[in-house]
Formats: structure tokens, C-alpha cells, sequence
């Protein structure tokens, strides 16, 4: 941020971090990551879309700090609204990330 404030005329501007997480990342070459990636598969049948990093924040960090990886598993549709007041999710979508948390746990443990 300050970087960005500063190629672009704002070096004025004060910015004071208050909070946060510590950022906790797996990679998607890792053991569980292909695992995921491949449940995913047999369940939806098509290559899932994968990312490297969310947008979202959590606790992460304290799990990886352990040596334990961490992935992300997101159930949802183009028109869920995610984190808005009406944010949905149909029953099917449901069904199939509930098998694809299973098939997961069933193929890493």
C-alpha cells in the first residue's frame, strides 16, 4: 500500500496497519492439493478451477505453522452471491461438495 500511495503522489498519506492474519499458503503441487484436485474430479467430473490464493482470510496460518497443509474446498454457483444478505446455495451443489469433502477424506487419510 504505501508503495502504490507513493508512485502515485500520496507519499502525505499515513497508513497504520490496526489488524489482520497471517498469511498461510499450501502448494497446489502438494500431496493434499492434488488430492482435493482429483476428488473434485471423480465427483464433478471436469477439471476444477483451482487458485493459489483467496481473497479470503481465517486462522490458516496456525494450522500450517504446524506443518500441516491447508487447502480450501469452496461450494458454490455463479449466482450464490456470496456474503451478500441473500447469499444461496442449491441443494445439488450441496450434495456434490459434501461428496467431494468425503471422497477427500476417504483418499488422503
Amino acid at each position: 500500500m504505501r508503495k502504490h500511495l507513493d508512485e502515485n503522489g500520496f507519499e502525505d498519506i499515513k497508513v497504520k496497519s490496526m489488524e489482520g492474519e497471517k498469511p498461510a499458503r499450501t502448494s497446489l503441487n502438494s500431496p493434499l492439493a492434488r488430492c482435493v484436485t482429483d476428488s473434485a474430479y471423480e465427483v464433478y467430473e471436469k477439471d476444477p478451477v483451482t487458485y493459489p490464493t483467496s481473497a479470503g482470510s481465517g486462522p490458516a496460518h496456525i494450522v500450517k505453522e504446524q506443518g500441516v497443509p491447508v487447502v480450501g474446498i469452496g461450494i458454490s454457483h455463479q449466482k450464490s452471491k456470496v456474503h451478500s444478505p441473500n447469499e444461496n446455495i442449491r441443494i445439488k451443489d450441496l450434495v456434490k461438495g459434501v461428496k467431494h469433502l468425503v471422497k477427500t477424506i476417504e483418499k488422503f487419510h
